[in-house]
């Protein structure tokens, strides 16, 4: 199990849920323009942030090697949104939070 603050900061994670996870910041949050998603990248591996609205459908993804990724309120519009960060080579499990789009 994975806890998020209000900023979408990873709090804690259970370590029997084998992941490796990054810490991954989600910030402004809420915000009413762009959201920066903010991971550490040492090994500059190709990541995938996928971003999924409340129904779950995935309404955006990007897939980048770059510590930081933004997420444009023009693109995707007012609302509630999670993300999932992967590794693009093999899938593996980086971490996910959550943001708002006011």
């Amino acid at each position: 199990m994975i806890e998020l603050n209000q900023v979408g900061t990873i709090t804690s994670c259970n370590p029997n849920d084998n992941l490796t996870l990054s810490k991954i910041t989600a910030y402004p949050n809420p915000s009413s323009d762009y959201v920066k998603v903010e991971f550490r990248n040492a090994k500059r591996e190709k990541r995938r942030l996928s971003v999924y609205d409340l129904l779950g459908n995935e309404v955006k993804v990007i897939e980048s090697t770059d510590d930081d990724i933004y997420i444009f309120k023009t693109e995707i519009g007012t609302g509630v949104y999670f993300f999932h960060l992967q590794s693009a080579a093999d899938k593996s499990e980086r971490g996910m939070g959550k943001f708002v789009f006011q």
